[in-house]
């Protein structure tokens, strides 16, 4: 009897090794190199560590990055929305910028076609000219830069007025609503990599250049 256990425990555990493993694709944003966590079966069960690193949601909605065993078909797409989740902007190897309502997550991520979720680090956020040391002069003012932000379109412009004034950057110029999103400022280097933070911040670039009237 116990033999005949053994031997199906064995093929079994033999059976399950020779299964083809589909892990997470490291992938690159800008000069950023990514390598997205295995963390779908700690988020089905629940744990509170796992919830955590995804963040804080911005009025009940994550802004994340979500990576899928292959390109989500029309059907896929249009369950994962009736679970809450929302493709965004493609980025590679099956890997999209996403919007996901905080209350559907333990929902969502029974989903099979997804194979990690992760937050999105201000860094990648950021046009990489403004974090360098050579950012031409139309877009400083002595120790400022000037950035062009765009934000998720989920958010109302008085909302983003608002919680501008409460980071402390009251100066914005002209939020301008759908479909553009977005607003200009003036800020130092360390009040970039603050307002980068904000996961309702979707892009920083840089501030356009002048115009040259001929």
């Amino acid at each position: 009897m116990l033999k005949g256990y053994f031997r199906f425990f064995l093929l079994g555990t033999l059976f399950l090794l020779s299964l083809p493993v589909i892990g997470q694709i490291p992938f690159d944003i800008g000069h950023h190199h990514v390598t997205p966590p295995d963390n779908m079966c700690q988020l089905r069960w629940g744990r509170k560590k796992a919830i955590a690193a995804l963040g804080e949601p911005v009025n009940g909605i994550y802004y994340l990055i979500a990576q899928f065993k292959e390109i989500p078909s029309e059907e896929v797409q249009q369950r994962l929305r009736e679970k809450g989740l929302t493709l965004q902007d493609y980025i590679v190897n099956n890997t999209y910028f996403v919007s996901l309502r905080a209350s559907e997550l333990r929902k969502c991520v029974k989903e099979k076609t997804l194979c990690s979720l992760l937050p999105i680090q201000w860094e990648w956020k950021v046009a990489s000219s403004l974090l360098s040391d050579d950012v031409p002069d139309f877009a400083r003012r002595g120790n400022l830069l000037g950035v062009s932000v765009v934000y998720q379109d989920e958010c109302a412009t008085t909302w983003v007025a608002a919680r501008l004034k409460e980071l402390g950057f009251s100066q914005a110029l002209h939020i301008a609503g759908k479909p553009f999103c977005s607003f200009e400022l003036w800020l130092s280097s360390d009040a970039l990599e603050r307002l980068a933070k904000e996961s309702w911040v979707k892009m920083v670039g840089m501030v356009s250049p002048p115009a040259v009237l001929f």
